[in-house]
């Protein structure tokens, strides 16, 4: 039976409360140098309120927009939380932008700061920066080369940002300031209709999506299908890279009693499966090869979408979709009738 969710005023009251109660369980998983690693629930809360101090510290102010450009990993989440915690707007854009992209949001926003992820992003994205008008910030969460660039701007590096001891007594005053109207987000289209525009999302409304995901089996009220989380989980995993759909499952989990049976996460042949049959759907064919699995080398059933390998990083829905990370939430939780 599903936990009843309780009332939040914001995302990271929610995410802070999870915390507490999880503590030094695992919360975020990352692949690094071959071997799985994970980040508590006390680790990601410390450096979520580091990073909010830090960017207070630097000169940002409740409302100024901050843009992440960042692939799939544990710091997308972390730098996201943080933005919000300094009562700052989070806006996220494709990986895929081109620097016009990048230039066209950046203005149009009125960013002051952006979080990046690695050089390869880097690349178009500093050339917008240095063309902006108001973003004075870049945050390199990997070693970002800036050359010259850094007298136009000012270069952080994440885990110089994220260090140290917060004072979360703090933090919680000053998300006490931060309601449901107050807003989270403003989500960026891909342009492929014309320039970006933003929608813009309050801390109300995605809460509102939380409490779908919170109900543990798919059920109607008042005429609207609610996703519940087991079934939400599942179908992310059939379409989602593995670590995007385990992170999530991690997450979704805390909203289950702990004296009752969570739904279970499909394994690697239901997700090969899943992704199979899709795959060959797709090529008019019907069944697709990774319903007949080979095993890897260990006994490991390798991903497959199309026949090809999976990576960490691959897109939800496949090429012909938007990068998952391109989004600011993955948590829909509502859908129409």
């Amino acid at each position: 039976m599903a936990r009843q969710l309780e009332r939040f005023d914001n995302l990271v009251s929610m995410f802070l409360t999870r915390a507490a109660e999880n503590g030094d369980k695992p919360f975020l998983s990352a692949k690094r140098d071959g071997a799985w690693r994970a980040i508590t629930w006390n680790e990601a809360a410390r450096q979520v309120a580091a990073l909010a101090e830090s960017l207070t510290r630097i000169g940002l102010e409740a409302g100024d927009r901050v843009m992440l450009v960042s692939e799939n990993r544990p710091e997308w989440l972390i730098a996201d939380l943080g933005i919000m915690a300094a009562g700052c707007v989070t806006v996220p854009t494709y990986t895929t932008n081109t620097t016009r992209d990048h230039t066209h949001i950046l203005g149009n926003s009125g960013a002051k700061a952006v979080i990046v992820s690695n050089q390869k992003l880097a690349k178009s994205l500093i050339p917008a920066v240095l063309f902006s008008t108001g973003c004075h910030h870049v945050i390199g969460i990997e070693a970002i080369r800036t050359g010259q660039a850094t007298d136009d701007f000012h270069y952080h590096r994440w885990d110089e940002l994220v260090a140290g001891e917060p004072d979360m007594g703090a933090l919680r005053q000053r998300l006490q300031r931060v309601g449901r109207e107050a807003l989270a987000c403003i989500i960026y289209t891909s342009g492929t209709g014309g320039a970006p525009r933003g929608v813009r999302l309050h801390h109300g409304s995605i809460l509102h999506n939380v409490e779908g995901c919170a109900a543990g089996d798919t059920v109607r009220r008042h005429g609207v299908t609610i996703i519940g989380a087991s079934n939400l989980a599942r179908t992310l995993a059939a379409d989602s890279s593995a670590l995007f759909a385990r992170n999530l499952f991690n997450f979704l989990s805390a909203f289950w009693d702990k004296d009752s049976a969570a739904p279970m996460l499909p394994d690697d042949d239901e997700i090969v499966q899943a992704r199979g049959r899709r795959a060959g759907a797709a090529r008019g064919g019907g069944r697709g090869r990774a319903d007949r699995p080979e095993r890897a080398p260990g006994g490991r059933v390798p991903l497959v979408r199309a026949g090809r390998p999976v990576g960490e990083h691959d897109r939800l829905g496949g090429a012909d979709h938007a990068p998952a990370h391109g989004h600011r939430r993955h948590l829909p939780g509502r859908a129409l009738a």
